[in-house]
Parts: structure tokens; sequence; C-alpha cells
């Protein structure tokens, strides 16, 4: 019984082809600051964008959204599109 449950193991692992995932990100992607351009923030935001930039070989865009207290960067955040 333990061998029909260790051929059926084998089977089932070798039917289990590697999942190949789409590739991301496929396009630009935009990066909201809650900051003005210039600051600290802002500073360490495109220094993040470019490494990521480096690294996933997509172009990263920063996006200033300063006041309210971050309110503005939030809704814009809210409002755009559900791409991933």
């Amino acid at each position: 019984m333990r061998l029909i449950w260790i051929a059926i193991a084998a089977v089932t692992a070798m039917l289990a082809g590697p999942a190949s995932g789409q590739q991301w990100p496929a396009r630009n992607v935009k990066l909201i600051v809650p900051y003005p351009a210039g600051g600290n923030v802002d500073s360490a935001a495109r220094i993040v964008a470019d490494k990521l930039q480096e690294k996933l070989g997509q172009p990263f865009v920063i996006e200033n959204k300063a006041g309210a207290g971050g309110m503005i960067a939030g809704e814009a955040f809210a409002k755009s599109a559900p791409d991933g």
C-alpha cells in the first residue's frame, strides 16, 4: 500500500510542470509620493526608483502629489487603475 502512495506522489510530481508567470512589470510603473518634489522623501523615492529600474528593466515614474496631509496622494492611489 505504501508503494502505491509513493508511486502516486511521484507521478503527481512529474505531471506538475513549472509555472510560468507573466513578465512583471509589463509597462511603466508609477510611484506616488505624498510630498513635494525636491524634499528628502522625493530624493529617497528617486533613488529607490532608479535601483528598481535597473533590477526590473522597466521605467519607474515618480509622481509627486503633495498636500492635505497625504490625502491627495491617497485619492490618486485609490482612483488608479487596478492593474497589479
